[in-house]
């Protein structure tokens, strides 16, 4: 019995020696009949590199159609600010 609580154990500490980043995203769904605006507006010293081929100035615009979903990949990791 007691093999099987040590390989337990070190089954359950070896969980927290590794980290899981998952993929961030935020989805936009325009559920409307009519087009939808949406405005981010960024902060000047931010610097994500994810964002700047969006990046427009300081914002990032989407217009999108009726029943369209539009999703922005933050990459993974830790958010940025």
């Amino acid at each position: 019995m007691i093999p099987k609580l040590k390989i337990l154990f070190i089954f359950i500490f070896s969980l927290f020696l590794f980290s899981y980043d998952p993929p961030h995203y935020i989805y936009f769904i325009n559920n409307s009949n009519s087009i939808a605006k949406v405005r981010l507006n960024i902060k000047p010293k931010t610097e994500n590199y994810d964002l700047e081929s969006l990046q427009v100035g300081d914002s990032i615009v989407f217009n999108f159609k009726q029943k369209e979903t539009v999703k922005i990949d933050f990459g993974i990791r830790n958010w940025s600010d």
